[in-house]
């Protein structure tokens, strides 16, 4: 009788490692219980009830420790998983924001160039009424056009600059979920070993 009910304190602590493994990789679910009941598994508990007391008592010990540690993983990874989502969906928000500043910028700095072109356009209406004063407003629009151009080549600086450390943090986080999808899958390949 006491042999009786270790066997199925056994199989309700088993069943409560798959509920909980479940709940956090579903996709493993089915496997999982087909482990906990199979027709191999009702032969091994007849062995089971004919195996000494002592002996059954390390097996089980044995079999809860590595449940334990396996469940452990799990929730790390899953916790794991969680973070880099998390981190990468933080860097996809960034980039949209440095792409949207970038492109009020550009039409800021369009407009200021459409103005600056009428502008040297009426002045050089007036050419022949007033020569030196054109040349002089024309050197400045010139100068201010330059100084529009600069501040053009420094956003393009600007955005490629923010383009590429966005790419190579999107890349980490890539190989680090590549990582973390690789443990999962080691950590499914022990599981399915445990059976």
């Amino acid at each position: 009788m006491q042999e009786h009910s270790k066997v199925h304190l056994k199989h309700s602590m088993v069943d409560n490692g798959a509920a909980m493994e479940d709940s956090l990789f579903p996709f493993i679910g089915d496997n999982y219980n087909s482990f906990v009941r199979t027709p191999d598994e009702e032969q091994s508990d007849h062995e089971v009830d004919s195996m000494p007391e002592c002996q059954i008592d390390l097996t089980e010990v044995d079999v809860y420790t590595r449940l334990e540690h396996k469940e452990r993983d799990l929730i790390l990874a899953a916790e794991l998983g969680k973070s880099l989502l998390e981190k990468n969906e933080f860097l996809t928000r960034e980039n949209e924001r440095v792409q949207n500043e970038f492109q009020d910028r550009c039409e800021i700095l369009e407009q200021q160039k459409h103005e600056l072109r009428q502008r040297l356009e009426f002045k050089e209406s007036e050419w022949d009424a007033n020569s030196a004063q054109l040349n002089s407003d024309i050197k400045r629009a010139q100068e201010e056009l330059e100084e529009h151009k600069a501040m053009l080549c420094a956003a393009e600086r600007e955005k490629s600059r923010a383009v590429d450390e966005l790419t190579q943090q999107n890349q980490k986080l890539l190989s680090q979920l590549q990582k973390s999808c690789e443990a999962e899958r080691q950590l499914s390949i022990q599981v399915q070993q445990l059976r």
